[in-house]
């Protein structure tokens, strides 16, 4: 019953996908649409493909470095293709399960302990987090205002402020949780667990924060991996000869890696259209057909390579497309 109930709400989401894409269709000639896609330039989408690989290579590298500060080691290899199965789930279960994928294969893989691997990648997603923060600051600051619905520029301001708060809270709060945790009637099993990923957590925050030249390296990493990707996505409008102002690339990147926070279709099948060409609009990138069609094109790209090097990872990896998917399984057991 419950296998059934989840491919259902899996069928739903397609469809709503579906929907999403039709309606962001609406009027638009497909052959038109295909001429566009066509006229592209291929050189700058594999220099944007190209882009994107080594921000997971800068990511897979972070990661390593977080991990040998809780004195783990893992090969940048190893972590390269862990990331890329990780964006492989991400994908396709678009819940942030990927993540506990990671944690998975890391225990798995590497004998790394689970709460010493999930610690680093909630470390790793504090890093993104701050350097969003950094990209959105920048936006907001360089973004004449005038041009940028007040909507818009709220959204904008109000995810800094909570991405800010959750940041602040994760560093500072820890501790007083483990305290915390200690007086709360839980199962013991749960209660250890808890006890030893906050632990964890705590000493790897420490670990890193006294270690300047590896909290440097780490920064200089998170700032690679976020401006590879905003030149992966400015190479996709150079790709179609649509030119668009660095300010807006800057705050449409932002707002589109906020938008990973919102639950979405399998695939991002619609919703990443939606997304792009209304994210784009709202910053004053006009000619609608031509952003729908980077949309769709960027789209079809960048699952392209999510797909090959995911798959690719899995064979390396050692794991079946079912073990794949049924991380949370694996991590339930664990």
């Amino acid at each position: 019953m419950k296998r059934h109930l989840r491919w259902l709400k899996v069928a739903a989401s397609v469809f709503l996908g579906v929907i999403l894409f039709a309606v962001m269709m609406w009027g638009i000639d497909a052959s038109r649409l295909w001429m566009l896609i066509a006229q592209s330039s291929p050189l700058w989408f594999l220099v944007s493909g190209a882009a994107t690989l080594v921000s997971n290579l800068v990511r897979a590298l972070r990661w390593k470095m977080l991990l040998e500060s809780m004195k783990n080691s893992i090969g940048v290899s190893d972590a390269f293709w862990m990331v890329s199965a990780g964006n492989l789930v991400n994908f396709l279960i678009p819940l942030r399960i990927g993540e506990f994928l990671r944690s998975y294969l890391m225990s798995k893989k590497a004998k790394i302990g689970l709460s010493d691997s999930l610690s680093s990648i909630v470390i790793e997603r504090l890093m993104d987090l701050s350097g969003l923060i950094a990209l959105a600051l920048l936006a907001l600051l360089f973004f004449p205002n005038q041009t940028m619905p007040d909507w818009l520029f709220c959204m904008v301001g109000v995810a800094v402020m909570a991405v800010l708060t959750a940041v602040l809270l994760t560093l500072i709060g820890s501790r007083w949780a483990i305290q915390l945790l200690g007086t709360l009637p839980l199962p013991s099993s749960w209660n250890r667990r808890l006890f030893g990923f906050l632990r964890s957590l705590t000493e790897s925050v420490a670990g890193v924060a006294c270690h300047p030249v590896l909290f440097l390296s780490i920064v200089m990493c998170t700032a690679g991996v976020w401006m590879l990707q905003l030149v992966a996505v400015y190479l996709i409008f150079v790709a179609f000869g649509y030119w668009v102002s660095g300010d807006a690339v800057l705050l449409g990147f932002a707002i589109m890696q906020l938008t990973l926070i919102v639950p979405t279709t399998p695939g991002r099948l619609g919703t990443f259209e939606v997304f792009w060409t209304g994210t784009f609009l709202s910053l004053g990138v006009l000619d609608y057909e031509r952003l729908f069609a980077t949309s769709v094109a960027a789209h079809l790209f960048y699952s392209l390579i999510t797909v090959v090097f995911g798959g690719v990872a899995t064979m390396q990896l050692g794991l079946s497309f079912s073990e794949l998917l049924n991380v949370e399984k694996h991590r339930v057991e664990r």
